[in-house]
């Protein structure tokens, strides 16, 4: 005969797999055989970090990927969040942790571009050291299929021909490791 049911799993997303294994014992058989199964643990939020220009003044979506960033330049960053997943996510936090290579204090014009919920425009700490990471404000409730974009500038200290890389990261209740995009 066969059996089915399902089981509802509290692996938190991320976790690359979980493995349900099954055993039948029968009185003939007190050794009994065993089975398993590994299913992924699916992923329901997604993030894209981009730069989307540089320059004080710069045009939106200017940038073209590989072309080197001047010293001492303002680089302006988006970070592109969704639910990609069937269920809603709750306290959905997005953060960037900045590069080293990053004047202390220089991120500013923190926009919404898009999304109707939080994050707002407060950045916590609201004033990020070099290397360090901010957060903005938890979204309280991102419904599947929902989605934003954030955009702020940063002011680089690079020199020339150094390699400067961005994280942006997202996490939420239900999913505490999150995904994470650099740029």
């Amino acid at each position: 005969g066969v059996v089915k049911f399902d089981v509802q799993t509290n692996a938190a997303i991320g976790t690359v797999a979980v493995t349900n294994l099954a055993k039948v014992v029968s009185a003939q058989d007190g050794v009994g055989v065993t089975s398993s199964v590994t299913h992924a643990v699916p992923v329901n939020l997604t993030i894209a970090k981009t730069i989307d220009c540089i320059g004080v003044g710069c045009v939106s979506g200017s940038y073209i990927p590989g072309s080197g960033i001047p010293p001492n330049s303002s680089i302006r960053y988006k970070l592109t969040y969704q639910n990609i997943g069937t269920v809603g996510q709750t306290n959905v936090v997005l953060s960037d942790t900045l590069p080293t290579q990053t004047a202390a204090g220089s991120v500013s014009a923190v926009t919404l571009v898009s999304g109707t919920t939080p994050p707002t425009t407060a950045i916590t700490p609201a004033v990020p050291l070099a290397a360090g990471t901010f957060a903005f404000a938890a979204i309280p409730s991102l419904a599947p299929g929902a989605s934003g974009v954030v955009a702020f500038n940063v002011l680089t200290n690079a020199a020339a021909g150094t390699t400067v890389a961005n994280t942006g990261k997202v996490v939420s209740a239900e999913d505490a490791v999150g995904q994470t995009s650099t740029v």
